[in-house]
């Protein structure tokens, strides 16, 4: 490489790092970014687990529009080789769009690999889904069904279960996460939003499986619902959670939204981030 293209190369690699290190501030905001060895395992100087680490992946993947597939995430382990990769013209890096989809079509099936080499299936949901929606909200724990409908609730209505089966990206989509259960395929979360009035917005919600909690599977549905929305000519993503529900929050904060509490209902904050 000339010293020109070195050069050339330079502002890319410091916008790169910026961003790494700002994305690792937002998710441990105890860190001291200047004491970071930038050679060494990030996970040895960071105290992240399995799943907040795929949110850094996740995160700088949607903030710098840089394709990072399932099967380079074991490559990223330090800050100087995200910053290479990251940095790197794209035809340095694997032709993907961080997840293996069926086309370009941003409604196409994805396969996700979580950690721990778990396979997972997401797109959107179909009419013959039906059975498997129902079946899905019916074995949710009533902690879990709290916590996603703001409400105690047993079974969703066949409206709502309708509802969540339309294609229709520019009013309202629903993704639903499939696993394989012996032989049969299994629905293990949904994520979903509705599209406001002003067409412009959109209000999203997500539920898993309880047995698929702190898996890597939310953070991959929300930058498959994120990028859907993107693709739909949406420019804000909103959510309700609830103030309790601070797994939720700070899940959604590591995501890049931001949080306020709800001048109307103390008992719930808002999530909004721009798309």
């Amino acid at each position: 490489m000339t010293s020109g293209s070195r050069a050339r190369r330079a502002p890319r690699r410091d916008l790169v790092r910026a961003a790494v290190l700002e994305v690792l501030q937002a998710i441990a905001p105890e860190l001291d970014t200047t004491r970071l060895d930038a050679d060494r395992p990030l996970r040895e100087q960071v105290d992240l687990d399995s799943i907040d680490w795929l949110n850094v992946l996740l995160r700088l993947r949607d903030r710098l529009q840089v394709p990072i597939p399932d099967s380079d995430y074991g490559r990223l382990t330090s800050l100087n080789a995200i910053v290479d990769y990251l940095g790197a013209p794209s035809r340095h890096r694997r032709s993907a769009t961080g997840d293996k989809a069926t086309g370009a079509d941003p409604l196409a099936t994805r396969i996700h690999r979580l950690p721990g080499n778990v396979e997972v299936a997401v797109r959107p949901a179909r009419p013959e889904d039906l059975p498997q929606e129902a079946e899905f909200f019916r074995h949710l724990s009533a902690e879990s069904r709290y916590k996603r409908f703001m409400a105690a609730i047993g079974e969703l209505p066949e409206k709502k279960l309708r509802a969540l089966a339309s294609a229709d990206a520019s009013r309202q989509i629903a993704l639903v996460a499939t696993a394989r259960e012996g032989a049969d395929e299994i629905e293990v979360g949904i994520a979903s939003y509705a599209v406001a009035p002003d067409a412009r917005s959109c209000e999203m919600a997500i539920v898993l499986d309880d047995g698929w909690h702190h898996s890597g599977l939310a953070g991959v549905m929300m930058a498959d619902l994120i990028d859907v929305a993107r693709h739909a000519g949406l420019e804000r993503m909103d959510g309700y959670v609830l103030a309790s529900n601070q797994e939720m929050i700070r899940f959604a904060r590591q995501l890049g939204f931001t949080t306020r509490h709800d001048p109307d209902d103390p008992r719930t904050v808002l999530i909004e981030r721009s798309l």
